[in-house]
């Protein structure tokens, strides 16, 4: 009666819609404290999504990745202003 641990159609879908919410705001040049907060949250989401279900959590990931990155690159911005 071992059942694979997996997360639901429903919590898998939050955890996209998630991320696409996460890139939007971003691209509208939200501020970066709120950005970096959310990225968090939304990364550790991400993260439990990868380890029960690999290939969709790993292209959820590339998408973190290059998140974080715009988010970097707006932090680094700001302070040198």
């Amino acid at each position: 009666a071992n059942q694979k641990a997996s997360l639901t159609s429903q919590e898998k879908s939050n955890i996209r819609a998630a991320v696409f919410q996460l890139e939007r705001r971003v691209e509208s040049g939200e501020a970066t404290d709120i950005a970096l907060g959310l990225l968090r949250k939304v990364t550790g989401r991400v993260t439990r999504l990868r380890r029960l279900h690999p290939n969709e959590g790993g292209q959820l990931s590339e998408r973190i990745t290059r998140i974080s990155q715009a988010v970097s690159l707006h932090h680094a911005k700001k302070q040198s202003l």
